[in-house]
């Protein structure tokens, strides 16, 4: 080999200059950031996702625990004590009748329970309260059936609410998500069973 191509390959550089370095990690920064933007968008639009779904599931379930007890209701009952809670059957509050029932889900004759779904007036919860008969395979109870209910209206078709032979329930359920308030609402009218 010739001591002029061996001085060349001594004086030429072996590795990168500190100038292609730098651009090196400014595109490897940039790329960084787009995939940091893309997953954190990506996050977001799961977590929207996910709540509207929850927020249906939860109405329909709501919805479909209240609309099975007001199908079962013999008739809305104005009043009721509900251990230390006494209740009015009105716009938040609805109060049904039902015919007691054992374990083997045989009517009890005479015996009645009584089952109440009612909006707080300074929370989200919707709570729902038994007052079984003795003997009944309802327990007496109270218990959330969900902490993030926005509005509950129940419409009844006569003034007199004990009248009535059915319900128009409305429920509507609301959570914020990363500054989005995510909303989901729902109707149905329910007919009672012996009216």
């Amino acid at each position: 080999m010739s001591t002029e191509k061996l001085n060349r390959e001594r004086n030429s550089p072996a590795g990168f200059t500190i100038l292609e370095t730098v651009i090196a990690l400014a595109i490897g920064a940039i790329i960084m950031m787009i995939i940091g933007s893309a997953l954190v968008s990506h996050y977001r639009l799961y977590d929207l996702t996910t709540t509207d779904s929850n927020l249906k599931s939860e109405n329909l379930t709501m919805m479909e625990r209240i609309s099975r007890v007001a199908g079962d209701g013999q008739s809305v009952e104005a009043s009721r004590q509900f251990g230390t809670i006494t209740l009015s059957s009105n716009t938040s509050t609805a109060i049904f009748k039902l015919p007691a029932i054992d374990s083997a889900k045989n009517i009890i004759a005479g015996s009645y329970d009584y089952i109440a779904f009612y909006k707080s007036p300074t929370t989200t919860n919707l709570f729902e309260y038994i007052d079984g008969a003795d003997g009944s395979w309802r327990k007496d109870s109270g218990k959330i059936l969900s902490k993030f209910v926005s509005s509950v209206i129940f419409g009844y078709n006569n003034s007199i609410v004990s009248a009535s032979s059915n319900i128009t329930i409305f429920l509507e359920n609301q959570r914020t998500v990363r500054g989005a308030r995510k909303t989901y609402n729902n109707s149905t009218t329910i007919y009672l069973k012996n009216k």
